[in-house]
């Protein structure tokens, strides 16, 4: 079974659909983490956590074929302080950045 974002790299899901992800994993859990059901590092699910509103810019990355560790890794010298951080401010932070940086 695809993950949760494979699946919306291949638009058989939303991100609205997360949820329904969510609710799979819980009906079933097994030894597999939520982050790992959902197909996130553990950096790209406090981000979410942190922030819901960045699970596009999570799929995004994913599609350039990078996680958000390797976008991140690569931005160091870029990004403001606070956009590193996955709290909801470091969430916030990154988008802002990403917006105004976006070509």
């Amino acid at each position: 079974m695809s993950n949760f974002i494979e699946k919306c790299l291949l638009r058989e899901a939303a991100p609205d659909d997360i949820d329904d992800f969510i609710e799979l994993w819980h009906e079933n859990p097994g030894d597999q983490p939520l982050h790992d059901f959902l197909g996130m590092t553990r950096n790209e699910y406090a981000f979410w956590v942190a922030d819901a509103a960045i699970l596009p810019t999570i799929i995004s990355i994913r599609s350039k074929r990078q996680s958000m560790d390797q976008f991140l890794a690569e931005l160091d010298g870029q990004l403001p302080a606070a956009a590193k951080s996955a709290t909801p401010s470091g969430a916030r932070a990154l988008m802002t950045w990403l917006q105004a940086h976006s070509a």
